[in-house]
């Protein structure tokens, strides 16, 4: 969908299935987790949460007591930083992307739902940290995608209006976010959504399938006072 000229002043970004590929390494860091702690680990409804907080990822899936489920989580992180980070594989082009993007004057900011350290050192990992002004985590907000929380943390470190910026993610529970917080969605298609179900479901912005195609998003659209 077609939007007018935008005075633009920045870009925010999901992390997973947007600027990186960690579907792996989330795998392998729960199914660890849980081995540990005697639970089920199942692929599919695990793949049917993606998007949302390890909280509340454990919350659905598992029942069990609240400093249980904690000490999961926390040994989930563990694993994923210190064993199975380099499972995590940066899209093509998302650096030269970043780089145009920031060369531009736009500030870059990830809204994720992965925790501060998880999302800091996949970034660090991945040379693109420089290229990231804030980012925003779990711990950041009280209830996670699709409520917009996240969003309005961000904009407000960001310091600009949700009218100023484009949200690019790659889920439903991105889309709602964007739409609930008042920002133009983008969504990099993938094989969890089919693409007819993201125009007539779910109604973002515009619908890209690489991730650089944000550059022409927001340059041809931009007004620069």
């Amino acid at each position: 969908m077609e939007v007018g000229r935008v005075n633009y002043k920045a870009v925010i970004f999901d992390l997973d299935g947007t600027l990186v590929n960690s579907r792996m390494a989330h795998v392998k860091s729960w199914r660890e987790a849980c081995e540990n702690f005697g639970l089920e680990f199942n692929l599919m409804k695990f793949m049917s949460q993606v998007g949302k907080t390890s909280r509340d990822i454990a919350e659905t899936l598992f029942n069990i007591e609240k400093e249980e489920l904690e000490k999961l989580i926390s040994l989930k992180t563990r694993l994923f930083v210190r064993r199975y980070i380099d499972y995590v594989k940066i899209f093509p082009d998302v650096e030269t992307t970043l780089k145009k993007l920031q060369k531009e004057g736009l500030k870059i900011g990830v809204a994720s739902s992965n925790p501060r350290v998880v999302i800091r050192d996949v970034l660090d990992k991945l040379g693109i940290l420089k290229y990231v002004k804030e980012f925003v985590g779990d711990e950041d907000v009280n209830i996670g995608k699709p409520d917009p929380e996240i969003l309005f943390k961000i904009l407000k470190r960001l310091h600009v209006y949700p009218s100023e910026v484009v949200y690019v993610g790659d889920t439903a529970y991105d889309v709602l976010a964007g739409r609930k917080a008042g920002i133009r969605t983008v969504i990099l298609v993938s094989d969890k959504i089919p693409q007819g179900k993201i125009l007539e479901v779910y109604k973002p912005d515009y619908i890209i399938t690489e991730i650089k195609e944000i550059q022409d998003i927001i340059l041809r659209n931009r007004t620069i006072h």
